[in-house]
């Protein structure tokens, strides 16, 4: 950068165009090309960006697009108690809503011709090689305000139930008389179903994202393979903000079809990926049922325990409809990806890639095709990523349509394909506000599982596990797992500490005005969080099914090397596991559609101390003044965050076993010590 912004400054007498004409060595290693381009201000191509209107014309650069959706709730609800007993009462009640699908108003809304199901099933039963017929999938105008189809179809059938009661025994007779009578003891017990809302943000964001009609892109390329030829000729820099004319719109009709020319889909090869809604969507929804108990205690004490459970079905999730599909080969009867699988375990084991056995289903496609692959893609093979393998050989002419669909390498839906289980067992014991001192101290233990932990309009996901796609939208219970969020254990506490200080208190209640400022009106308060590790899961940089799926490593069950123990490394830095090496020897990369098991990994405990001090100034009846200190982490202990994790989250890691630099190495913790001082006046 520093070279560029000098020879900018040079005048005519300074010729790189000589150096590139008679030095060769120069020429050849591209090295004063990209250099002097840069250096001299030329440019080498623009690329435009255009928001298209309704009418499908370009707006002006450097204006947007205004969305308008519109969507209706509708709710009902009856709820009933009936006191069957003085001491027992019974709750029932059924809600009904109905949430339309949103549309926007001005028509700037396009949907897919194809759903999930529509543009998988095609490929699952193409069967033998050959005729490969898929359909294409395209964009039209649709919504209300175009009198076209919605995103997808409204649910007419959400009622949602509910059923509880609650206990109050009074007698007093007998030895659970004593134990739970006397009024002081609540037994409840519940169940329903909550429907969720259905994620409008999620579903607007596709619309703002990907629909093709609405957004477009064109570029034009000015250099060539000559590099003195671009030097000379190529538009060159003059001053900020003066480019070269803009490149013209793309001309956008409907329907529109992505990466297809004359028919010819050619997608998968450029890695292309598509975005869209599943026209099947329906509200996601829970099932809650718990259980609890509540004691009256001596000395102004209570507490609480309870069960409780949920159960998410239907839960929206990322799904790829353009994952790999096992093909057959019919002259030989093998497979696509049986062939793959026995060609990474051949390379696993040593096998020199030039003297490979060849794999009949590659050879029924090209003579000398396994041991092209196994030296040209070696890296990839032997990880098991054989949807990159297959984009690469899509772009040398493999026969199209074979494992990735030829439209798109990635054909993204947001679905209903996720689901949850959380199980938790509350328990609480609460202090009421007595000689100066309130209290509440709380213990969960608990269990999240999922198939799917990631937001579902986070666009293709984060760098988590499988990027909130789904991992085989024929095998769910393939991904299931702890979810990200899931931990075991969590203790909280929090507490406020009048001191007996002062006016009307137990020492210095006589005491003198001045004196009473000083003793009195203190008050120390303070919350304290400990929990043990979040799940996370370890990466294998291979994605055998799907380009949206860096599948879990398969762990071969030795728990004793993943054994943790945080310390540093003085070549790597924060280590948390024990002995690195042991535990990533643990795992292995996928082979076929394999992938193991997500978040099987535990990272470090957080403990956290916040601690308060308050002093009240009484000026008048009315008037006080408040002075405050509070003290966040207050013993500023260390709290890591998970390996993997860069952007400061504690949770959400990773740990790549084709990594060993930084598998297991922490980069994140959490805030240090905070201090603030506040002065309150009350009136």
């Amino acid at each position: 950068m520093g070279l560029g912004g000098n020879l900018q400054n040079l005048d005519d007498t300074f010729r790189p165009n000589d150096i590139l004409q008679n030095d060769p060595n120069a020429v050849a290693s591209g090295l004063y090309d990209s250099a002097f381009t840069f250096a001299l201000g030329r440019f080498g191509a623009i690329a435009s960006n255009f928001n298209n209107a309704h009418d499908l014309s370009p707006l002006p650069q450097g204006t947007g697009h205004t969305r308008n959706y519109r969507y209706y709730e509708t709710e009902v609800y009856f709820q009933d108690s009936w006191r069957m007993r003085n001491d027992f009462t019974v709750t029932y009640g059924l809600r009904y809503q109905y949430y339309s699908v949103p549309y926007e108003t001005n028509g700037l809304e396009a949907i897919p011709s194809l759903n999930l199901a529509d543009f998988y099933a095609p490929r699952a039963a193409q069967g033998p090689l050959g005729g490969f017929d898929l359909p294409l999938l395209n964009y039209t105008l649709g919504g209300k305000a175009n009198d076209g189809p919605g995103l997808y179809k409204p649910d007419w059938k959400d009622f949602a139930p509910r059923l509880a009661f609650a206990y109050n025994p009074s007698s007093d007779n007998g030895f659970f008389g004593h134990l739970l009578g006397n009024h002081k003891t609540v037994l409840r017990a519940g169940a329903g179903v909550v429907f969720d809302h259905p994620a409008t943000n999620a579903l607007n964001f596709v619309q703002d994202q990907a629909t093709y009609i609405f957004q477009s892109a064109s570029a034009t390329t000015f250099g060539t393979d000559n590099p003195t030829d671009s030097l000379q000729n190529d538009p060159r820099f003059t001053e900020i903000g003066t480019i070269p004319a803009i490149t013209p719109a793309p001309v956008v009709t409907v329907p529109f079809e992505p990466f297809v020319d004359n028919g010819v889909a050619d997608g998968a090869a450029q890695g292309q990926a598509n975005y869209a809604i599943d026209s099947g969507l329906k509200t996601p929804y829970s099932i809650t049922y718990t259980l609890g108990f509540q004691r009256d205690l001596p000395a102004n004490f209570m507490f609480e325990a309870a069960y409780f459970g949920r159960l998410g079905r239907r839960l929206l999730a990322q799904a790829d409809a353009g994952q790999v599909v096992d093909f057959h080969d019919a002259a030989s009867g093998h497979n696509l990806v049986g062939d793959f699988f026995d060609l990474s375990q051949q390379l696993r084991n040593g096998v020199d890639p030039g003297s490979v056995t060849p794999e009949p289903f590659f050879e029924g496609q090209f003579s000398g095709l396994t041991s092209f692959i196994a030296t040209n893609f070696n890296d990839l093979t032997v990880r098991g990523d054989l949807t990159d393998t297959l984009q690469i050989l899509d772009s040398l002419g493999f026969p199209a349509g074979i494992g990735l669909h030829p439209q798109f390498g990635s054909n993204v839906y947001i679905t209903n394909k996720s689901y949850s289980s959380y199980n938790g067992l509350l328990t609480s014991l609460h202090k009421r506000f007595s000689h100066g001192l309130q209290f509440d101290l709380n213990y969960t233990f608990s269990h999240s599982i999922d198939n799917v932990s990631v937001p579902a309009n986070n666009i293709f996901g984060t760098g988590n596990f499988a990027g909130g796609v789904i991992c085989d939208i024929t095998n769910l219970k393939a991904c299931r797992g702890n979810s990200d969020f899931d931990i075991t254990h969590i203790v909280t506490a929090n507490y406020i500490y009048e001191l007996p200080f002062g006016h009307g208190k137990q020492f210095g209640a006589a005491a003198p005005g001045w004196a009473n400022q000083l003793i009195g009106g203190w008050q120390v308060s303070g919350t304290f969080n400990w929990h043990s590790g979040y799940a996370f899961t370890t990466v294998s940089n291979a994605f055998p099914i799907s380009f949206a799926n860096n599948a879990p490593a398969i762990f071969n069950g030795d728990r004793s090397a993943i054994a943790t123990h945080i310390h540093s490394d003085p070549t790597t830095g924060v280590q948390l596991f024990a002995d690195p090496d042991a535990a990533r020897a643990a795992f292995r990369g996928p082979l076929g559609l394999e992938g193991g098991t997500r978040n099987n990994l535990r990272g470090p405990g957080f403990t956290n101390f916040d601690i308060g001090v308050a002093k009240h100034f009484p000026v008048t009846e009315k008037v006080t003044v408040e002075f405050r200190a509070d003290a966040f982490n207050a013993f500023n202990h260390v709290n890591f965050g998970l390996p993997g994790v860069s952007s400061g989250a504690l949770n959400g890691g990773t740990a790549d076993i084709s990594d060993p630099g930084s598998f297991g190495i922490i980069t994140t913790a959490a805030k240090p010590r905070e201090i603030q001082f506040a002065l309150r006046l009350d009136f």
